[in-house]
């Protein structure tokens, strides 16, 4: 039976992941995922590695590392290093405090309400992305998300509902999936899901030009034990004994699997795009998705449709839970 070999949040949007044996669901995925994001001071888009490809150099830690699975920890701090920076980012967190200053955050199609983190780490982001030519002498910003869910110590969705006229809440698409959730600063879904064999396939594919792991994929659920894109035939999965989640759409691919996670550069990352575009293209992939045909896959995204009530607790993912296929779908879509 699958089970999961690895667990990762992502702190900072487009920021290297922080791996983990224990995390916290919440109501939009894993504790601490994409909950803060760089923008433009100007206009309060986001960037992403799309266009930034440095900040695959950004390590991130949380402090107490208890925050990542204990919800009575309303205080932490966010520390972000890079090695061609001479100082750490410390960010303070009060979940109980106001949050004074706010900004005006545009990601993708969402527009909404999050805390920018102030000048400290405006200046911080500024000088790291100013080191080559990609930050363009711009200024960047740090804005955390105010929504519900995120944190294990914050308020939660419920059954109950979603206020979707909140400023502060982002939905997942209606076409996918029973059921609309909530997300935070994702690229639209609460979380992802790869195949360790899937990978280790592409990575036979691209060798010796490059390497090929996890990282490029940027994965919150990693799975082993199950064959090379066994995924794309998964409809929905039981984790442990409690914990059902759809696979409600296969996750498209941009440009951010170029990126060597070790330089931030993108040298040979096309060999990575051909051999993906060979293997898990639309076309080659035979979806029925018109819109699809152009396209490349790897992965896919993960919605938990049964929020949790309050009187029951934060659920836990470890690293080793069993991963059980409750319904398959016949082919990819």
């Amino acid at each position: 039976m699958p089970k999961i070999s690895a667990l990762v949040t992502y702190p900072v949007k487009s920021c290297a992941g922080v791996s983990l044996d224990a995390v916290a669901l919440t109501s939009t995925g894993l504790a601490f995922d994409r909950v803060w994001s760089v923008v433009h001071s100007k206009d309060g888009k986001f960037i992403s590695q799309r266009t930034h490809p440095r900040l695959a150099l950004v390590s991130c830690a949380i402090d107490p590392p208890e925050a990542y699975t204990d919800a009575t920890i309303r205080r932490f701090t966010l520390t972000c290093e890079a090695g061609s920076m001479d100082r750490a980012l410390k960010v303070e967190v009060d979940l109980d405090a106001n949050d004074d200053a706010l900004s005006q955050t545009e990601c993708w199609d969402w527009l909404g309400t999050c805390a920018n983190e102030g000048e400290t780490a405006e200046r911080w982001f500024s000088e790291f992305l100013n080191q080559d030519e990609s930050g363009r002498g711009e200024s960047y910003a740090l804005v955390r998300w105010l929504g519900k869910g995120g944190f294990p110590g914050g308020a939660q969705d419920e059954d109950a509902g979603v206020d979707v006229d909140d400023a502060t809440t982002r939905l997942t698409s209606e076409n996918y999936g029973s059921r609309r959730c909530t997300t935070t600063l994702s690229d639209g879904y609460p979380m992802l899901l790869v195949n360790q064999s899937s990978i280790d396939a592409l990575d036979a594919m691209v060798r010796p030009s490059t390497r090929v792991d996890g990282r490029r994929f940027r994965g919150n659920v990693v799975v082993d034990d199950a064959p090379a894109y066994a995924e794309d035939r998964w409809a929905s999965i039981q984790i442990s004994d409690d914990i059902h989640a759809e696979l409600c759409k296969p996750c498209s691919r941009c440009t951010i699997p170029a990126v060597d996670p070790d330089t931030g550069s993108t040298e040979h990352g096309d060999v990575v795009v051909r051999a993906l575009a060979q293997t898990r293209g639309g076309a080659a992939l035979g979806t029925s998705n018109r819109f699809w045909r152009a396209c490349t896959f790897f992965g896919w995204n993960l919605i938990v449709p049964a929020l949790r009530r309050a009187d029951q607790g934060m659920k836990i993912l470890r690293v080793g839970d069993l991963v059980d296929v409750t319904s398959r779908r016949e082919g990819f879509p």
